[in-house]
């Protein structure tokens, strides 16, 4: 589904080489769950963002994720109020938690289907974006065109630019509430990653459906235990 379009395989495999490096040292006792929650501090840490509390003993899934679980994830052009009421419907979220969480942009990299309607606040920038994905060989796009290896606060100051790279970052400076955090966002880098950090360890702590013992601890990260079919009908994307 779009919303899982940007899963990189290479990343996928690398926690499954975690797992199977853990599970030959100690058994089956670590979940794909608590290893991906991990590598995702570690490596906003990495970046340069700060840590948080991970929960352990979580178990995977014994099944996938279903298209309307899957659907209701934001996407690239959603509106703020949108993107909100998803986290508003998963936990104990407010609206300054969706606009630290898009801080995420910090790093990373788009694909053009992902901006293909962007609309042009900045014709300029808007019209770089289309000649690269014009290209006979277009890249993917940093969605932080100023220190896309670092995770800082430069995000903020590039909405403030107009240069938000999704129609959905746009919007956080399109909305009457969210840009005052934008902009303190951008003046305060401090405070960005502060809260950035208080909403990880929300995201980190959300409970999947049913109890959280009634799942297993996967012996590979891309398949349901007792299930030889193909690896990419089932996805590791779709752990608990």
């Amino acid at each position: 589904m779009p919303q899982n379009a940007g899963l990189q395989q290479i990343a996928l495999q690398l926690i499954e080489s975690i797992r199977d490096t853990v599970h030959r040292a100690c058994g089956p006792t670590v979940s794909c769950t608590d290893i991906t929650n991990l590598a995702t501090r570690l490596a906003l840490m990495h970046f340069g963002g700060r840590g948080y509390q991970v929960p352990l003993g979580r178990f995977d899934s014994r099944g996938p994720a279903t298209e309307e679980q899957v659907g209701i994830l934001p996407g690239p052009d959603d509106s703020v109020e949108s993107i909100a009421q998803t986290f508003y419907q998963r936990g104990n979220f407010d609206l300054l938690d969706v606009v630290a969480l898009s801080g995420a942009h910090t790093i990373g990299r788009a694909s053009c289907d992902s901006f293909k309607n962007r609309k042009g606040e900045n014709a300029e920038f808007v019209g770089k974006l289309r000649r690269n994905c014009s290209s006979p060989l277009p890249m993917p796009q940093d969605l932080d065109i100023q220190t896309p290896h670092t995770f800082d606060n430069k995000y903020y100051e590039n909405l403030l630019e107009h240069k938000g790279v999704l129609n959905s970052d746009m919007a956080l400076v399109h909305h009457s509430d969210t840009i005052k955090m934008v902009r303190e966002f951008a003046r305060n880098e401090d405070w960005f990653l502060t809260k950035f950090s208080e909403a990880m360890q929300k995201m980190a702590h959300l409970e999947g459906e049913g109890h959280p013992t009634l799942g297993e601890i996967r012996h590979n990260c891309f398949k349901i235990n007792g299930n030889n079919g193909d690896t990419a009908a089932q996805g590791f994307a779709v752990s608990a």
